[in-house]
């Protein structure tokens, strides 16, 4: 039975102005105090004990431990959070919440009483580990508050001195906020500025395998090369995702794809992955299994849940890739025989830097990324994402859960194609390549040589418009974040002179919605992400080779 007594709670001013302060500050739907009691005849509950914002109203409600979200914070005695809590707890099934996120309530002896937690009815809204620093700091505090409630006398200023702190609270938050935002932008920016390096790198490797002469050495240092390039490049793009969902950039390009197919060709393209570890691998699909996705973001989750597998898995492991319609919904499962996941842990697989101990997602290397990217672009599918493991060394069981679309749907783009450069047998072209990063420019120059093409390579943007002025361009690489003037207003003054006709390909460290947006309506054809890879490179190449010729 909880030690707290019956009226530590009621008409407490205090404890109210602190559940205001943790709604205020995190941007909440409803903040609340479960205490944990125990009947007579042994049955553990929560009660409401204190509530405000939404579910204010509600104050007294209790909920059976087994099947309230407050449970399994007091059980494992660690913060708890979960989109849709409906889904796995009854007892919150008629409450309006897309997201809860709950702390401990720690007396200073050590006593876990119940739980402090926030909610949000917004599927927009997502709770992270800044909510969870400012909510544990303050269930500290309100354990005490419970555990030692303070004398009441008249004229007590203790009330407003307590509201006066959790004002100054809120201002400190917030301005964590804005040093996290900082972070993020931060970040960005160093992804934009490692991009470079990267594809001079891999544009290196490319040329130096074509070029070889003692074929044996070099093909395997070209190979580890460009297998190296290819992790960095993983970490890069996984990093500056977190940080650009974080900042609410991320657009998604739906059409209609079939699950099946999609997931068909990414466990091809990891199949050599597969095999050098002695893995059955296996892919079962049936039915109708279209949905309305992003393809691209498709795979990466496909990609990110398969190769956890592979790599986690010992040697001579099985693991099974199915995809099935379930109704309204198609469900893609990744299950293993591989190590398994603590159940003390699964709450936490799919939060950012995430570990158990030095297991899954960070034993092979890593940021402990890949899963919270998961989950997100699955959130922002409208769908979710689960895991199931019976313990160590039991295997894991990973399933997305997206929105499927009616049966016999069909349009829009097939998933990861792309006209490809050799399917078409390109024409030579006319390329004019800008970019200040001297190498970057000349290795994607020698590509395009080397793919048979006339290409011209300029540094600057004034001379950009000199050469772009002088001769028809079928192609122009255009870099956007040049000196003194970007490539935006480098797009319009060619648009505007004797490059109109020439297809503008806008190359940037930005990919977010407003940075292809920008481009488009400066006059841009298409915008590429750097590093630009060879298969991208081709793909604009085939693209441009299937427009009239320059006249």
């Amino acid at each position: 039975m909880t030690h707290v007594r019956e009226g530590a709670m009621n008409g407490d001013d205090t404890i109210r102005a602190l559940l205001r302060t943790s709604l205020k500050i995190c941007a909440a739907g409803s903040a609340g105090i479960s205490l944990l009691e125990t009947s007579a005849d042994g049955t553990s509950s929560f009660r409401w004990a204190a509530v405000v914002g939404a579910f204010e109203g509600a104050v007294g409600r209790r909920m059976q431990r087994e099947t309230s979200p407050s449970g399994w914070c007091v059980d494992f005695e660690a913060p708890q959070h979960f989109r849709h809590p409906e889904r796995v707890f009854s007892s919150v099934a008629d409450l309006p919440v897309a997201e809860v996120l709950l702390v401990p309530l720690r007396t200073p002896d050590g006593r876990v009483i119940g739980t402090l937690w926030i909610t949000t009815p917004s599927e927009d809204r997502q709770f992270d580990s800044s909510e969870v620093r400012i909510l544990t700091h303050l269930a500290d505090f309100t354990a005490f508050l419970l555990a030692h409630p303070p004398m009441r006398h008249e004229g007590d200023e203790g009330v407003h001195t307590v509201e006066r702190s959790c004002a100054e609270l809120a201002e400190a938050c917030e301005r964590l906020r804005a040093a996290d935002r900082r972070k993020d932008e931060f970040l960005a920016m160093l992804g934009h500025e490692i991009r470079n390096p990267l594809g001079a790198i891999a544009s290196a490797a490319v040329l130096l395998d074509a070029s070889c002469e003692e074929v044996a050495r070099c093909s395997h240092l070209l190979d580890i090369v460009k297998r190296q390039t290819r992790v960095i490049t993983q970490l890069l793009d996984d990093l500056l995702d977190v940080s650009r969902m974080t900042l609410g950039k991320i657009d998604l390009k739906r059409c209609h794809v079939d699950l099946g197919d999609a997931v068909h060709q990414v466990a091809d393209s990891l199949a050599k992955e597969a095999n050098a570890r002695q893995h059955v691998l296996e892919v079962r699909t049936s039915g109708d299994l279209q949905a309305f996705v992003d393809p691209m973001r498709l795979e990466q989750i496909v990609t990110n849940l398969l190769t956890n597998a592979i790599k986690y898995t010992d040697r001579g492991g099985y693991i099974v890739v199915s995809v099935r319609r379930e109704g309204d919904v198609v469900v893609i499962s990744v299950r293993d025989n591989g190590p398994g996941i603590d159940d003390g842990f699964l709450p936490y697989v799919f939060d950012l830097f995430s570990q158990a101990g030095a297991t899954y997602d960070r034993a092979h290397g890593g940021l402990g990324l890949g899963l919270t990217l998961v989950r997100r672009l699955a959130e922002a599918h409208g769908g979710h994402v689960e895991v199931r493991s019976d313990g160590l060394g039991k295997g894991s069981e990973f399933l997305v859960t997206l929105p499927a679309t009616e049966p016999g749907r069909r349009g829009g783009l097939n998933p990861l194609s792309g006209v490809r450069a050799n399917d078409i047998g390109s024409r030579p072209l006319r390329v004019l390549v800008v970019d200040d990063d001297v190498d970057s420019a000349s290795l994607t120059g020698e590509m395009l040589t080397l793919f048979g093409h006339e290409v011209h390579v300029v540094n600057d943007p004034v001379a950009a418009l000199d050469t772009a002025a002088a001769l028809d361009w079928d192609l122009i690489l255009l870099d956007i974040g040049l000196p003194g003037m970007d490539g935006y207003e480098v797009t319009r003054r060619m648009r505007a002179g004797r490059a109109h006709r020439a297809r503008i390909v806008a190359v940037s460290g930005f990919g977010g919605a407003p940075d292809r947006q920008r481009s488009l309506a400066a006059g841009c054809d298409e915008h590429l992400l750097k590093p630009v890879s060879v298969d991208d490179l081709r793909d604009v190449v085939a693209r441009t080779a299937i427009r009239p010729l320059s006249s």
